[in-house]
C-alpha cells in the first residue's frame, strides 16, 4: 500500500498523475473486492501489530476520501463500489485493532496465515456484526432540535441537559475530576468533513488522543474555527454511542470547543458531540459560527471566576507566535486560570493570545476557548492562560 498517499494531502491529482490515480484507485477496489479476509482487506497478515493495522486502516481511508470535486465526477458505480470498500475496511479495522476480537476471529480462519491477495476469489469471512443492542446503563439521549431561527451567521446549539453515568466505570470519580464523562486514550482514524465559505467542502483523515460519549479530541491540520460544526465518521466502541449501535463506523456532528497549536503544525481539537443531526439552519450556511445556550449544569472550572472589570491588552499572534494584531480590551470576568474578555475587534484568524496588564505587572500567553458577539455588538473572547495565572481570586 505504499502507493496510496497519505492523509493530510487534500489536492486532487493534476495532469499525468490522474490516470495513474484512476488505475491504482481500480487496483485498490479489485483487491478489496476479491479478499476474503480481514487480513487481506488491508492488506497486512497476522503478524502485523496493532500499529500497521491503524497505518493500513488510515492509508485506505486517505485514498477513498478524494478531495470532493474529484470524487464528484466519479462515475456512480466508482463512488458506491468505494462506500462498500470503506464499510469493508472499517469493519475489518474494528476486528483486527482490538485484541479480543482478534483473537476470536483467528480461530475462525482454518490458516494461520494468508496471502495478500488469493489467485481465486474465496467465499467471503461471515461478517461480524455488532450486536443492534447498547450495553446496559447506556442512556440514549434523543437528538434535540433547536427552534428554527431566522437565516442569520449565528445558529443555535442547545447543549444537552445533564446526563447521568453512562456506564459503571464513570462512577469511579475522585474530586478532580471535573468532567461529565471520562476520556478514554484511543487512537482512532477520524475522517473530518467541514464546510469553508469560500473553498466550500472538505475532508480530511485525522486521528484521535481520546474519545468520550461526549466529545473527542484529534489532531487536524485544517484551520478550523471555535464553534464551528464539523462532520464525524469514526469506529467509535459502541459502549461509548448514543446512537447507530448496528453502524460499522459512528456519524455524528460535533461542535469546536477548543484548539491547541502544536509543534508539528497540527492543532490539538476538542469537540463536543450534538446528535446525528445538524442543529437548524446548518444545512443553509454549513461554515456559519454557532451560538450554544447557556450552560445550566454543574460548575466544572477548576478555579471560581468573578465579574470583575480591569484594563487589558490583547496581542493576537500566530502558532509560531508572529504578530497578528494588538487590541486593548476590558474583561468581564476573571479567575486564575482565565478570562472573558470585551473587545472592539478582533481578527478573524489567529492561533495564541498574549493578554498583558501593566496594573498588575502581568502578562502571559493564552488559548481562546471561546468567541462570540455580544448583545451590544462587540466581539467577546474567553481565554485560558498557559503560561502563568492571575495574581488576584478575588475582587
Amino acid at each position: 500500500m505504499s502507493s496510496i498517499p497519505p492523509p493530510g494531502q487534500p489536492a486532487a491529482p493534476a495532469g499525468g498523475a490522474m490516470s495513474a490515480w484512476f488505475l491504482e484507485l481500480e487496483r485498490l477496489l479489485d483487491r478489496l473486492e476479491r479478499a476474503g479476509t480481514h487480513y487481506q482487506v488491508l492488506g497486512v497478515n497476522q503478524a502485523s501489530g496493532r500499529e500497521e493495522v491503524l497505518t493500513a486502516y488510515r492509508q485506505t481511508l486517505g485514498f477513498l476520501f478524494p478531495v470532493a470535486e474529484l470524487f464528484a465526477v466519479l462515475p456512480p458505480d466508482t463512488q458506491r463500489r468505494m462506500d462498500q470498500a470503506l464499510e469493508k475496511a472499517t469493519q475489518a479495522f474494528t476486528v483486527l485493532a482490538i485484541a479480543s476480537r482478534r483473537r476470536d476471529y483467528d480461530r475462525t480462519l482454518t490458516t494461520s496465515r494468508e496471502p495478500s491477495i488469493p489467485v481465486e476469489r474465496p467465499k467471503p469471512a461471515p461478517p461480524i456484526i455488532p450486536p443492534a443492542r447498547p450495553p446496559e446503563k447506556v442512556q440514549i439521549t434523543p437528538p434535540v432540535t433547536p427552534k428554527p431561527q431566522s437565516p442569520a451567521e449565528l445558529l443555535e446549539v442547545k447543549r444537552p441537559t445533564a446526563q447521568r453515568e453512562v456506564y459503571s466505570e464513570y462512577g469511579r470519580r475522585d474530586d478532580n475530576n471535573r468532567r461529565r464523562c471520562d476520556r478514554f486514550k484511543m487512537s482512532l482514524p477520524v475522517r473530518v468533513t467541514g464546510h469553508d465559505r469560500h473553498e466550500g467542502k472538505w475532508h480530511e483523515v485525522a486521528e484521535s488522543v481520546d474519545v468520550s460519549r461526549t466529545g473527542v479530541r484529534l489532531h487536524l491540520r485544517r484551520r478550523v474555527m471555535h464553534n464551528t460544526i464539523l462532520y464525524l465518521t469514526l469506529p467509535l466502541p459502541l459502549k461509548l454511542r448514543a446512537h447507530g449501535f448496528t453502524e460499522t463506523t459512528y456519524n455524528v456532528y460535533g461542535i469546536v470547543r477548543r484548539i491547541l497549536p502544536q509543534p508539528d503544525g497540527r492543532r490539538l481539537v476538542g469537540l463536543e458531540f450534538i446528535g446525528e443531526h445538524p442543529p437548524a439552519g446548518w444545512l443553509d450556511k454549513p461554515w456559519a459560527i454557532c451560538r450554544t445556550k447557556q450552560w445550566a449544569g454543574i460548575n466544572r472550572r477548576r478555579h471560581p471566576r468573578f465579574d470583575r472589570a480591569e484594563p487589558v491588552v490583547i496581542e493576537f499572534l500566530t502558532e509560531d507566535k508572529k504578530f497578528v494584531a494588538r487590541e486593548e480590551g476590558i474583561t468581564e470576568n476573571i479567575s486564575r486560570g482565565g478570562m472573558r474578555v470585551k473587545l472592539k475587534t478582533a481578527p478573524s484568524e489567529f492561533d495564541l493570545v498574549r493578554i498583558s496588564a501593566s496594573k498588575f505587572s502581568f502578562e502571559s500567553l493564552a488559548v481562546m476557548t471561546n468567541r462570540y458577539t455580544g448583545p451590544d455588538g462587540s466581539p467577546r473572547i474567553s481565554l485560558q492562560l498557559i503560561e502563568r495565572e492571575w495574581p488576584v481570586d478575588r475582587p
